[in-house]
């Protein structure tokens, strides 16, 4: 095999080895994505399905104003959720340390209860909670 041969052979497959790894990277970033993207569509999803709830009650002849401001509220914090998800993220991408936070355990809690909701009614399940009243927590 002559010089150029070797050469020619060489480039060849650190090409191909460079064009696998390019692959690899973007099937892991698609993975990344479509995991990113589910992340933030479901406390969007729930938000919008509040804001329906909350033009339901103020539809009715007799307008239930204190159920519509509830799920306007609850709908406030799921858009606050996917805020934080996108501040985590952004956070991430830019290498900086995490911020370290408090964690209420109770709103955790709670959290994870909204999140299971329809899993809840769908399995008719009695959950009943008892949480610390501790402001420390």
């Amino acid at each position: 095999m002559t010089l150029a041969r070797r050469v020619i052979s060489a480039d060849a497959d650190e090409i191909f080895s460079v064009l696998a790894s390019v692959d690899a990277s973007f099937v892991a970033m698609g993975q990344l994505t479509a995991s990113i993207a589910n992340e933030v569509k479901q406390p969007l999803a729930a938000a919008a399905m509040y804001g329906k709830a909350s033009l339901n009650w103020l539809a009715r002849n007799t307008p239930e104003i204190e159920e519509a401001k509830t799920c306007a509220e609850c709908s406030l914090k799921q858009i606050d959720r996917a805020v934080q998800i996108i501040e985590r993220i952004h956070q991430l991408v830019k290498k900086t340390s995490p911020e370290k936070q408090r964690l209420d355990v109770n709103e955790t809690i709670v959290e994870v209860i909204e999140l299971v909701h329809s899993e809840i009614l769908k399995n008719g399940v009695d959950v009943r909670t008892e949480l610390a009243d501790c402001p420390e927590c």
